[in-house]
């Protein structure tokens, strides 16, 4: 799945770069070059009736547990699409982009492609029994990191990118999946252990393919963090009331609603599977490639 490294050259309506430096792109030029390599990935820009680019468990999970990618997690589509993104900007821009690692922070969730800027890359599922072609809905919260982590990042970096990627996803209704990830373990996940000590706790099914509708980028500086919790489109205390089975409580999260923030913060949106024709209708009212 590797790609031979090359130098930047894009063309897009929006923005013309040729063999320049990242050093000197703003937050917007730099996410639509790390869109542009997950279009290459996952996407089609398809025509009507097209086809579509369909992320498959039987094509992805045994590439993923080669790599140690998170292969039995519940959410395996998350860390994939997460730790892919990572090797190709990484691979196809060695001098540009790298994993993010801090020694003091070793959490496997905390993976951040680290390029000028910092991106946390979020997966959002559709529902269950969800219209794939239906443009009209939305993410609607989103969960970064732990408050903590988050609050440490930005005593290095200046703000922190969010790439959100909107996605339909295949349940596995039949467990299938959950049979497959419980062979390779010899035992039943974590997960499954909680769901049974815990009646009260919402259970989640398992994703067996996903395809991404479309992705967004933001940009929030560092000042958002507390801005953002003033004007109520940012908390930092999701899961503040929940516990662990064993009763420790759970780390707070940093949480946005979709639908409040504010434009300044919002870079762009792109095409990954959808009709275009439709898609420029959805969003007729703002530039090609921009929110």
């Amino acid at each position: 799945m590797g790609k031979k490294s090359k130098e930047i050259n894009i063309l897009t309506d929006v923005l013309i770069i040729e063999k320049v430096t990242l050093d000197l792109f703003t937050p917007k030029e730099e996410a639509e070059i790390i869109l542009k390599e997950m279009l290459d990935d996952f996407g089609s820009l398809r025509r009507k009736d097209g086809p579509r680019i369909t992320v498959n468990k039987n094509n992805v999970l045994p590439y993923m547990k080669e790599k140690k990618w998170s292969y039995n997690e519940m959410d395996w589509p998350a860390y994939y699409v997460k730790y892919r993104t990572i090797e190709l900007c990484s691979e196809i821009y060695p001098k540009n982009f790298s994993k993010f690692s801090l020694d003091s922070m070793n959490a496997k969730r905390l993976q951040m492609l680290k390029g000028n800027y910092l991106w946390d890359i979020c997966f959002s599922p559709s529902k269950q029994d969800s219209d794939p072609d239906d443009l009209s809905i939305y993410p609607k919260e989103i969960v970064l990191n732990d408050v903590n982590i988050i609050n440490k990042i930005l005593q290095i970096d200046e703000g922190l990118g969010v790439i959100v990627v909107d996605a339909f996803c295949e349940f596995d209704e039949d467990d299938s999946l959950k049979e497959w990830q419980d062979g390779f373990r010899g035992i039943e996940s974590e997960y499954d252990k909680e769901i049974a000590l815990d009646e009260d706790r919402l259970f989640i099914i398992r994703k067996k393919s996903f395809t991404i509708k479309r992705v967004f980028a933001f940009y929030f500086p560092k000042k958002v963090f507390s801005e953002g919790i003033n004007e109520g489109w940012l908390t930092d205390n999701w899961l503040e009331d929940y516990r662990q089975p064993d009763n420790i409580k759970r780390k707070d999260k940093y949480l946005f609603y979709f639908d409040k923030v504010p434009n300044e913060y919002k870079l762009l949106v792109m095409n990954f599977n959808h009709d275009r024709e439709d898609f420029a209708n959805e969003h007729i009212y703002q530039l090609v490639g921009e929110f």
